[in-house]
C-alpha cells in the first residue's frame, strides 16, 4: 500500500499540471472582449454624429480608455464621400501600429487591426473630417482580448491542490494539521470578503497603489529590471517612487498582469495573499514561541481579523503597511529566537526585517526603533549568553538582502531627493484614549467634530482587548508564573505602551522637539496600533488557551464568532462601496 501512495500522488500532480497547460493553451480568451456602440456611450461628438459642408476638423473625443498592451480590432461603419481619416492616439504617446486608417468612400464598413505596445493613458479614437461634403458615423466597435482572470483563478486553485497533495504525500498533512489549515483558510476567506466580487473598491490610497503597479508593469515591458522609473506616476511624468516605496512584492501582481489578467484582479489576488500570509505567519510565530498549537491558532484568528489591520487593507488601502503587518510576526519571531530562543535561527530575523523593509519604509523605521529598545532592555542577557554575533549577522544579512534597494535610495538622498514632504505633526494626529476602547462595529458616516475621534475604525477592538485581559488575568492569578506567562505579560505591557503612544496622553510635541522633527516621518501616531495588534494577539492568544483549559474548541469558536461579529459590519460596508472599478474594464480615472 505504501508503494501505491507515491504513485497516486504523482499521477494527481501530473493531471493537475496537464490541466493548467490546457487552460493556458485553449482556455485563454482571444479577441472576445467587445466594447459595442462606442459612439453612443463612450465617445462624445460635439457637433453630432454627422458633419456636412466645409465644417472640417476632428469630430470626436473619447473613449478615454486605458488599454492594456496587446492586439485590438477597431470595427466601424462610417458614410463619407471622400477619403477621411481615423487616428488612434493616447496621452502618454504609446506606440500604436498602425495608428490610422483612411476611410474609403466606396466601402462604409471596415476594420483596423492594431497593436498597442504598452498600456495607454486616455486612449482616443479621433475621426478627422478633412475633405468631401459629408461624413456620418453610424457605428464604432472595439474588440480585444478577454483578460485571463478566470484562467488564473483556476490555475491558482489547481496549484493549491498540487501543494496540498504533496504535503499529504509526505505525511505532513495529518488530521490535526488539516484542521488547523481549515481554520486559517476560513479566517483568510472572511478577511477577504471585500475583494471576493467582480470589482475592486477604491479606498483612500488604492489609486496610488494601482499607479505603482502600472508603473512597475510599464517598466518591465520597457526592459527595466529592477524597475526604477515608470511613466504612470506624477500624472504621467514618471517618478522614482520605487526608491522610497520598495516594490519587490508588487512583482507578483505585475507578473499576473503580464500574463494577461486585469489590474483589478491582480490587486485583489494580492490582497487575498496578504491575508493568507498574515494568518500563516502569526500562527507559526505563536506556535513556536509558546510551543502550543492552540495558542498559534488563537493568535492567528485575533491578528488576521484585527479591526485596525482590516481598516488598513480596505478603508485606507494602505497596502504597504498591511503587507508589513503580514511580516511583523516573522520579525517578532526572529527577535525572540536571537534573544531568548535558538540564536542559530538568526536568518529568520534577517528575512523578516528585510521583508518589512521591502513592504513599507515607515513600518521599517518603527521596527528599527523597537528592535533597538528591546536589545537595550535585554543587553545584559545578550552579552552574557553571547548573542551579539547573531544580532550582527542578522543585521548585515538584512542589509545585503536589501542592497539593491538601499543603493539607489542613498544615491538619490545624496542628490537631495527626499521624502521630507511627507513629514507631519504627530500631535495633530493623535487620537483620544476613548477611541482605543470602541467596540469596532465599523466606520461611521457621521460627521465627527472632535478631531481626536476618527470616523474610521482606528481602534484596538473588543476581541484583542479581551484577549489581552485574559493574558493579564492568568499572569496575575498565578503567583509562580512560568516563562511563557511572563512573555505573554511582557507582550501585553508593550502592546499597551504602543497603544498609549497613539493617544493625546503621549507628549508628542516634546518628543518631536527632542528628535529634531524626525518623528514626523511617522505621519500618524495611530500607525503604532500595528504593534499593539501584534503584541496583543501574541500574548492574548496564549492567555486565551490558558483560560480555556481543556475547552479549547468552544473557546476558539467563541473568539472567532466575536471577531466576526465585530468586523463584519465594517467589511460589509467596504464591500458595498459605490466607488469601484470593474474587472477587465477601463476607467477615466487611470485605474484600468
Amino acid at each position: 500500500m505504501s508503494d501505491k501512495k507515491p504513485a497516486v500522488h504523482l499521477l494527481l500532480f501530473a493531471v493537475a499540471a496537464l490541466l493548467i497547460a490546457v487552460l493556458w493553451i485553449f482556455g485563454n480568451g482571444r479577441m472576445d472582449r467587445v466594447w459595442e456602440d462606442m459612439q453612443d456611450g463612450m465617445m462624445t461628438f460635439e457637433g453630432g454624429l454627422e458633419r456636412t459642408g466645409g465644417t472640417y476638423g476632428v469630430m470626436s473625443a473619447g473613449p478615454g480608455m486605458n488599454l492594456r498592451a496587446g492586439t485590438y480590432r477597431l470595427c466601424y461603419r462610417i458614410q463619407t464621400d471622400a477619403e477621411n481619416t481615423i487616428r488612434l492616439v493616447s496621452d502618454n504617446a504609446v506606440s500604436i501600429a498602425p495608428s490610422e486608417v483612411v476611410l474609403d468612400p466606396n466601402e462604409p464598413e471596415g476594420s483596423l487591426t492594431f497593436t498597442v505596445y504598452n498600456e495607454t493613458d486616455n486612449f482616443q479614437i479621433l475621426i478627422d473630417y478633412e475633405t468631401g461634403t459629408y461624413l456620418r458615423v453610424e457605428r464604432i466597435d472595439l474588440i480585444g482580448n478577454e483578460p485571463t482572470d478566470n484562467v488564473m483563478t483556476l490555475t491558482l486553485l489547481l496549484l493549491a491542490c498540487m501543494v496540498l497533495g504533496m504535503l499529504h504525500g509526505k505525511g505532513k498533512l495529518n488530521r490535526e494539521a488539516a484542521a488547523t489549515a481549515l481554520m486559517l483558510g476560513f479566517v483568510t476567506l472572511m478577511a477577504s470578503v471585500p475583494v471576493l466580487k467582480d470589482n475592486l473598491n477604491i479606498g483612500d490610497d488604492m489609486p496610488f497603489h494601482l499607479e505603482r503597479l502600472s508603473n512597475l508593469t510599464n517598466g518591465l515591458l520597457s526592459g527595466q529590471f529592477p524597475v526604477r522609473v515608470g511613466g504612470y506616476m506624477n500624472r504621467g511624468y514618471g517618478a522614482v517612487t520605487s526608491v522610497y516605496y520598495p516594490e519587490l512584492f508588487l512583482y507578483i501582481p505585475a507578473a499576473m498582469i503580464l500574463l494577461g489578467t486585469s489590474i483589478q484582479y491582480a490587486m485583489s489576488v494580492f490582497l487575498i495573499g496578504i491575508n493568507g500570509l498574515t494568518a500563516a505567519t502569526m500562527f507559526l510565530c505563536a506556535r513556536r514561541i509558546f510551543k502550543n498549537e492552540e495558542a498559534g491558532v488563537f493568535a492567528s484568528v485575533l491578528y488576521t481579523l484585527a479591526i485596525y489591520r482590516l481598516t488598513d487593507m480596505y478603508t485606507r488601502s494602505a497596502i504597504g503597511e498591511a503587507l508589513a503587518m503580514a511580516f511583523l510576526p516573522l520579525f517578532a519571531w526572529g527577535m525572540w529566537e536571537v534573544i531568548a530562543g535558538d540564536r542559530a535561527r538568526w536568518p529568520l530575523l534577517a528575512f523578516g526585517a528585510a521583508a518589512i523593509f521591502q513592504s513599507h519604509m515607515i513600518s521599517t523605521l518603527v521596527c528599527v526603533v523597537a528592535a533597538a529598545g528591546i536589545c537595550l532592555a535585554f543587553s545584559v542577557r545578550i552579552v552574557r549568553e553571547r548573542r551579539v554575533a547573531s544580532l550582527v549577522k542578522a543585521g548585515v544579512c538584512c542589509l545585503l538582502l536589501c542592497a539593491f534597494s538601499l543603493a539607489p535610495l542613498f544615491t538619490y538622498a545624496r542628490q537631495g531627493v527626499s521624502a521630507a514632504m511627507m513629514v507631519r505633526n504627530n500631535e495633530n494626529s493623535a487620537i483620544a484614549p476613548a477611541q482605543l476602547l470602541f467596540a469596532t462595529l465599523g466606520n461611521t458616516s457621521q460627521e465627527v467634530w472632535d478631531p481626536t475621534l476618527s470616523a474610521r475604525a482606528i481602534e484596538i477592538g473588543l476581541p484583542l482587548l479581551l484577549a489581552a485581559l485574559a493574558a493579564l488575568w492568568q499572569a496575575f492569578r498565578d503567583p509562580q508564573r512560568n516563562a511563557k506567562e511572563r512573555f505573554a505579560l511582557l507582550c501585553i505591557l508593550l502592546g499597551g505602551g504602543f497603544a498609549l503612544m497613539t493617544t493625546t496622553m503621549f507628549p508628542w510635541t516634546l518628543v518631536d522637539e527632542l528628535m529634531g522633527g524626525l518623528t514626523g516621518y511617522l505621519q500618524f501616531p495611530w500607525r503604532l496600533l500595528m504593534a499593539t495588534d501584534l503584541l496583543f494577539a501574541l500574548g492574548g492568544g496564549y492567555g486565551l488557551t490558558r483560560l480555556a483549559g481543556k475547552k479549547q474548541d468552544p473557546a476558539l469558536f467563541g473568539i472567532l464568532a466575536l471577531c466576526l461579529v465585530m468586523v463584519m459590519p465594517m467589511l460589509s460596508e467596504e464591500t458595498r462601496k459605490n466607488h469601484y472599478v470593474y474587472y477587465g474594464r477601463v476607467s477615466e480615472q487611470n485605474l484600468a
